[in-house]
C-alpha cells in the first residue's frame, strides 16, 4: 500500500503526539438479506444511514430487478427502460437511489427520488454509464465506457456537469464507486498489468490502497464520513475477502456462511456494512453486517487519520447475453 503523506500541518502535529484514548474493538454481527422473490440470488449493494438497503436480485427468468429493504420488508425498483434488468447501487439519507439499467446492449445510469427515474448517462460513456455512488448533497459517482484507448473512466456528476475522474495509475482503466458527504471518492483502477488496485481520491490527488493480503487484486467500494472505507481483496489463492479500512489499518470482514467469497459494497456513518457472499452451495445471498462493540484497545491518533478524517467499480455481477451472469464495469 502507497498512501501518500500529503497532511496539514494540524495532522502532522495530531499525529506525531500519537495519542492514546480509550477505542473499541469492534466484532460484527450478521444477517443474511434474500429478497423473497429472488430464486438465484441477492446482492445488497448500499446502506444509509435510516438503514435502509437496496441492491438487486435474479428471479426464476434469470432477470434482474433492483429491490429496496427498510428492515422489515423489499420494494421491487424497476426503471421503466429496464424492466428485465435493473440494478440499484446505492441509497442516501434523503432515500434517493442510483443504479443502472440495461436497454439495447448498454448500460444506463439513472436516479430515483422516490416516484420517478430520470436517466442520467455521461455525455462521454457513448458505450455506457454505470451510476454507483450518491452522497447526501446529490452528488454521484460511477464509470463511462466510450474511449477505445482506456476501457473505462470514473466520473463525478455535481447535479449540472460530468467530470472524468482518472487514476493516473489506471492506464487500463479507472471506476469511481463511492462517495461521502465531504466529497472524498473511492474506486478501483487497472493497471498495466490488468492488476485492480483501490484508490481514495480527495478531491486533489489519488491515494493508492492495497490490502497487504491483496495479492490479486483490491477494490475499495465505499467510504463513510469518518473516512472508513469497505471492500474487497483476492488473495493469493484467488479467494474474495471482504475488508474494513479504519484510516490506519485493514481488517478482514468475512460473512461465516460465505465459505466461498464475501464481497462487502456499501457502509453509513453508524457503521453497518452490506454486501454479499457466496455459500458453500454456490448460492449468492445479500448480508447486512451491524457492529458490536467488544473491548477497550489502545488508540492511536496516526498521520494518516489525520490525513483521512478530513474526507463500488465494483468487481461483481457482469451482464452477459443469457442475463445471469456478472455485472461490473469492466475494464
Amino acid at each position: 500500500m502507497h498512501i501518500k503523506n500529503t497532511l496539514s500541518i494540524v495532522a502532522i502535529a495530531l499525529g506525531s503526539l500519537a495519542l492514546s484514548a480509550p477505542a473499541h474493538a469492534l466484532s460484527y454481527n450478521f444477517t443474511t438479506l434474500n429478497d423473497p422473490n429472488a430464486a438465484s440470488g441477492t446482492y445488497a449493494l448500499g446502506v444509509n444511514d435510516n438503514g435502509d438497503v437496496v441492491g438487486y436480485y435474479i428471479d426464476s427468468s434469470n432477470d434482474f430487478h433492483g429491490f429496496i429493504y427498510n428492515g422489515s420488508s423489499y420494494s421491487t425498483l424497476n426503471d421503466p427502460n429496464g424492466a428485465n434488468a435493473t440494478v440499484a447501487n446505492d441509497i442516501n439519507d434523503s432515500g434517493e437511489v442510483v443504479g443502472y439499467y440495461y436497454y439495447n446492449g448498454y448500460f444506463n445510469g439513472y436516479t430515483y427520488n422516490g416516484s420517478s427515474f430520470t436517466t442520467l448517462n455521461d455525455p462521454t460513456g457513448i458505450h455506457g454509464t454505470t451510476v454507483i455512488g450518491i452522497n447526501n448533497s446529490g452528488v454521484v459517482v460511477g464509470g463511462t465506457y466510450g474511449d477505445i484507448n482506456v476501457p473505462g473512466h470514473g466520473f463525478i456528476y455535481n447535479g449540472s456537469s460530468f467530470t472524468t475522474l482518472n487514476d493516473p495509475n489506471g492506464v487500463k482503466g479507472t471506476v469511481a464507486n463511492g462517495i461521502n458527504n465531504s466529497g472524498v471518492v473511492v474506486g478501483s483502477y487497472a493497471d498495466s498489468s490488468s492488476h485492480l488496485d483501490g484508490f481514495i481520491y480527495d478531491g486533489s490527488s489519488f491515494t493508492t490502497l492495497n490490502d497487504p493480503n491483496g495479492a490479486n487484486g483490491t477494490v475499495a467500494n465505499d467510504i463513510n464520513d469518518s473516512g472508513v472505507v469497505v471492500g474487497y481483496y483476492t488473495d493469493s489463492s484467488n479467494n474474495a475477502h471482504g475488508f474494513i479500512y479504519n484510516v490506519s489499518s485493514f481488517t478482514t470482514l468475512n460473512d461465516p456462511n460465505g465459505a466461498n467469497a464475501t464481497f462487502p459494497f456499501g457502509i453509513n456513518n453508524n457503521g453497518d456494512v452490506v454486501g454479499y457472499y457466496i455459500d458453500s452451495n454456490g448460492s449468492y445471498n445479500g448480508f447486512i453486517a451491524t457492529p458490536s462493540t467488544s473491548t477497550n484497545v489502545p488508540f492511536e491518533f496516526s498521520p494518516e487519520q489525520g490525513f483521512m478524517l478530513g474526507i463500488p467499480l465494483f468487481i461483481g455481477l457482469r451482464y452477459l447475453k443469457k442475463k445471469r451472469a456478472y455485472f461490473s464495469c469492466s475494464f
